[in-house]
C-alpha cells in the first residue's frame, strides 16, 4: 500500500515537473481589445488567437505593401484569404507564424472543438461557439449559419461564399472575425505540419 502511495505522488509530482516546463505564451496582443464577450473559454488565449491570425494573413498577402498600422492591411488580407481559407484551400502552414502555432497548441486544450468526424474540427454545438455565431451582426449570415447547424450540415465549405459576399463586415464585427479565424484557420490547423521558422519569428 505504501508502494502504490509513494508511486502516485512520484507520477503527480512529475506531472507538475513537466507542466511547470512548458514555455509561456509570449501575449503580443494583450493591449488590445478583447470584444467577444462569450463565456466557456480563455478569452485573452482566443483573442491572441484572433489578432495573430489576423497578422498572419495580413503578412501573407501583402502584395501592395500596406503599413501593418493601417485598417487595409487586415481587410486585404480577409479578402484575399477568406474563400480559399473556406475551402480549405489555403496554405495554411506557410500562413501560420510561429507564434500562430504556439498559440494553436494552447487553443487545442479549449472547449470548442468537436471529437466526432464532421464537416469541421469546430464544435458548433459548444457554448462558446454558438455564442459567436449568434452575435454576428449580419443578419443573412447569421440566419444561414443557424439553418445550417440545426440540420447538422453547418461547415466553412458552405460559408466561404456567403462570407466572401460579406468580407468587408468583418472589420465591424469581431464575432464574424472570430468565427472566421476559428473555421476557416485554426480548425484547418489540426491536419497540417507546421514549418519551422527562425527564432525572431
Amino acid at each position: 500500500m505504501k508502494t502504490r502511495i509513494k508511486t502516485i505522488l512520484l507520477l503527480a509530482m512529475l506531472a507538475l515537473t513537466f507542466n511547470g516546463c512548458e514555455e509561456p505564451i509570449d501575449y503580443r496582443y494583450a493591449d488590445l481589445p478583447r470584444p467577444v464577450e462569450c463565456e466557456g473559454v480563455d478569452l485573452a488565449l482566443l483573442h491572441e488567437a484572433l489578432y495573430s491570425f489576423q497578422q498572419d494573413i495580413g503578412n501573407a498577402y501583402n502584395f501592395r505593401n500596406f503599413d501593418p498600422a493601417e485598417p487595409l492591411f487586415v481587410i486585404n488580407g480577409y479578402r484575399t484569404f477568406v474563400h480559399k481559407g473556406g475551402l480549405g484551400e489555403a496554405n495554411y502552414a506557410e500562413i501560420a507564424s510561429d507564434h500562430t502555432w504556439k498559440i494553436f497548441e494552447k487553443l487545442k486544450d479549449q472547449p470548442i472543438w468537436s471529437k466526432s468526424e464532421g464537416y469541421s474540427h469546430l464544435d458548433y454545438k459548444s457554448p462558446f461557439v454558438e455564442c459567436v455565431l449568434s452575435n454576428i451582426g449580419n443578419r443573412d449570415i447569421q440566419e444561414t449559419m443557424a439553418s445550417l447547424n440545426e440540420i447538422n450540415s453547418m461547415s466553412p465549405k458552405l460559408m466561404a461564399e456567403p462570407l466572401r459576399r460579406n468580407i468587408n463586415d468583418v472589420t465591424q464585427d469581431p464575432y464574424m472575425a472570430m468565427y472566421v479565424a476559428l473555421d476557416f484557420f485554426y480548425q484547418y490547423l489540426w491536419d497540417v505540419e507546421p514549418i519551422k521558422f527562425s527564432a525572431d519569428e
